[in-house]
């Protein structure tokens, strides 16, 4: 199970630029879900992993104003981080 702590997440909100678009039909976008299919995928920014080096073999996409990091080998959603308004 993956644990971050506050000043991890709020790095992550600070490094990735979120997807603030509408993602109709994306799914549900809660720990354990399938990543779905219309997803874009990605590594992590060198600087992320640099700061926070457990997450080096997750990635992540964004969606609906959150980021959302993907179990290493997996298609499966791990954590959900909301973006602030």
């Amino acid at each position: 199970r993956l644990v971050l702590t506050e000043n991890e997440r709020d790095l992550l909100l600070r490094e990735i630029e979120l997807d603030t678009s509408s993602t109709l039909g994306i799914g549900s976008l809660v720990i354990g879900a399938d990543v779905p299919r219309a997803a874009r995928v990605r590594s992590l920014p060198d600087r992320v992993v640099g700061e926070i080096p457990k997450l080096r073999s997750y990635r992540y996409f964004t969606a609906e104003n959150r980021i959302v990091l993907v179990a290493p080998g997996e298609e499966r959603v791990v954590f959900v981080i909301e973006g602030r308004r």
